[in-house]
């Protein structure tokens, strides 16, 4: 009798482990679709374009973000604006002294000075078009010579997590954490894939929402 009852015991128990057991399993079954629920949820989030955009660049496009780089966003051209900008009351302080130096009327250096100082004056505030001249005329001789590189229809597409532009015959694709700095002018949006490298995006493609999207896009990441 004690035998027989100590293997319905055993035999209760057995069950009741293998029950636990493929309870278990569903558990890890359940577990294991929703871990897979969760990446599809975040796959599907990476590849959801948030805005996509076509437009083509145009040659002013790309001097105006010349521009803007060289004088405004890359150090060194700065250091050569203001370099530039020296140069003119360089030479008014210098033509002064030789005059002094020369021991001229006093008359004569009074009126040197003075047009030397509008002479100065004009030159700071004129130096910024000038170097804005420059660099146009070496672009447009770039582009007789070697033509401009830049591809004219382009898509961006953005993602939760990426920007990717396609052109011609080509796609890259870049990380947001990889974006350097993003500019934005009155003219158009520069987002900088490297100190010298940026994805233009003109303002004029660009509708209300759509620049309000973009803006939204680009101060989050």
């Amino acid at each position: 009798g004690y035998s027989s009852a100590a293997s319905d015991v055993y035999k209760r128990q057995l069950k009741y482990m293998r029950y636990l057991k493929n309870k278990g399993k569903i558990l890890y079954f359940h577990r294991m679709i929703s871990y897979h629920k969760y990446i599809q949820t975040k796959q599907s989030r990476r590849g959801r374009n948030m805005l996509q955009l076509n437009y083509k660049l145009t040659d002013e496009d790309y001097i105006e973000f010349n521009e803007f780089h060289q004088l405004i966003h890359s150090e060194v051209g700065k250091r050569n604006l203001f370099f530039l900008k020296l140069i003119g009351p360089m030479i008014s302080i210098l033509a002064i002294v030789i005059f002094i130096l020369a021991r001229a009327e006093v008359m004569l250096i009074v009126i040197e000075v003075i047009a030397l100082c509008i002479f100065s004056i004009v030159w700071i505030a004129f130096t910024k078009k000038i170097m804005k001249r420059g660099i146009r005329k070496t672009i447009l001789k770039m582009k007789e010579t070697d033509g401009l590189p830049f591809a004219e229809e382009t898509t961006l597409n953005f993602t939760e997590d990426q920007i990717i532009e396609i052109t011609k015959g080509q796609e890259v694709k870049v990380d947001y954490k990889k974006v350097e700095d993003v500019c934005e002018t009155e003219k158009a949006f520069y987002v900088y894939m490297s100190s010298v490298q940026a994805i233009i995006i003109p303002k004029r493609v660009l509708d209300q929402d759509k620049e309000k999207k973009l803006r939204q896009i680009l101060s989050k990441k």
